[in-house]
């Protein structure tokens, strides 16, 4: 696992890039600054007569482990609405009603370089069981757990287990 480090300017093309101080980075030649800063992530605890949604991670990090549906929130989006956008792609549904639970810091490891998120969890409550079109490139299963039968720890990413734990202790 290598933290990011970047070599060529993407100013002036120069491999004079370098680590000014923690997420930080200047070129010695033109002076151009850049900030590796903190992605935001989200993820959906999907609740329906209790029990909750559960994905089955497709691809690394973590490939076969558990997780909850969500995913990176993209230039100009709301935390929700990128939340109700990753829904809809990986699981074909369409939820916008959601409640912010919590967030908490994760590291991404992908393609070996570790990137810092800041992952946030939101809850919604369904009215009926939704017909799941499953994003096979992204999850190869959905499955429906009691909520207060799930080991938190099966989950994939550290944030989320701390997060799910917190708020299924509630």
């Amino acid at each position: 696992m290598e933290d990011f480090s970047p070599t060529y300017c993407p100013q002036c093309g120069e491999a004079s890039f370098t680590n000014k101080h923690g997420t930080c980075y200047v070129c010695s030649s033109c002076q151009f600054e850049y900030f590796h800063n903190t992605a935001a992530a989200v993820a959906g605890l999907l609740e329906w007569q209790g029990k909750i949604l559960l994905t089955r991670r497709a691809k690394e990090p973590f490939a076969g482990r558990l997780d909850l549906p969500g995913g990176f929130i993209d230039p100009g989006e709301s935390l929700e609405q990128g939340l109700s956008r990753e829904i809809n792609e990986e699981l074909g549904i369409h939820v916008t009603q959601w409640r912010y639970v919590a967030s908490g810091a994760n590291q991404y490891l992908y393609k070996n370089v570790r990137y810092n998120t800041m992952d946030a969890l939101f809850v919604a409550s369904l009215d009926s069981k939704p017909l799941l079109a499953l994003q096979e490139s992204e999850i190869t299963e959905a499955i429906w757990v009691e909520k207060h039968q799930f080991d938190t720890n099966e989950l994939a990413f550290a944030s989320l287990q701390r997060l799910t734990k917190a708020y299924l202790q509630q």
